[in-house]
């Protein structure tokens, strides 16, 4: 089975470079307590490594786990981006907390997840969350066969970000029309209403597929690099 990893140095969308070619940046990180984050970065990865010791023979997970491997690099990028290593995070919507800024429904009540909603502002229950969203969800979706149709690139840490915020779904619907040359810069048919409502605050979107990928591009690299 394909052992896929995340990875800052390939920010590429795509496996085929005649859509896109891989660029190269130097990471950056915003001014925050980088003591918290790299603290709770550690939090996050011995959680990780709990989650596979728990769940390498459980057939929800066990897939996404041989698939898959997460690093403290990547857990640090997504700490950064998500929360900058504020366990008491909580979005402007109040929809999304915690760490790595989950939504209610990732915590137990939901099938299959475990994890209290009171835990949400603890980092090792928000992480251990985190754990059982992705492998049940995001990495099953980035590794599935409908992603592999689209060539998107799984080590892409952009791509799993994105899934991880968007959702599968919604996605790779917008990827889907994004390699589409007919659609890609033509407006999204209504604006696609969800689209519109999840943009990086301050930002102007013109209502075409690449429009709202630079977007989320240029916010991932701001905190990323």
């Amino acid at each position: 089975v394909a052992n896929y990893v995340p990875q800052f140095n390939e920010p590429a969308l795509f496996n085929d470079t005649k859509k896109e070619t891989p660029t190269k940046r130097k990471r950056t990180i915003a001014k925050i307590k980088l003591e918290d984050l790299s603290k709770n970065t550690e939090i996050a990865y011995q959680e990780y490594l709990s989650f596979i010791d728990k769940n390498k023979n459980n057939k929800i997970y066990s897939n996404s786990i041989k698939s898959f491997s997460i690093t403290k690099d990547f857990l640090y990028g997504m700490i950064n981006i998500e929360s900058s290593g504020n366990p008491n995070a909580i979005s402007e919507s109040f929809n999304y907390y915690g760490l790595f800024q989950l939504s209610r429904d990732k915590f137990s009540g939901t099938k299959p997840f475990t994890i209290p909603f009171d835990k949400w502002n603890d980092p090792k229950g928000n992480s251990y969350a985190a754990m059982e969203f992705w492998h049940s969800y995001i990495i099953p979706g980035l590794i599935s066969k409908r992603s592999a149709s689209l060539k998107l690139n799984p080590n892409s840490i952009f791509n799993f970000y994105m899934m991880h915020q968007q959702g599968v779904e919604g996605y790779l619907k917008v990827i889907e029309g994004y390699v589409d040359p007919n659609k890609r810069n033509s407006r999204v048919k209504e604006r696609y209403d969800p689209l519109s409502k999840n943009i990086p605050g301050g930002s102007k979107w013109d209502g075409t597929y690449s429009g709202f990928i630079n977007i989320w591009k240029n916010h991932f690299f701001e905190k990323t690099g």
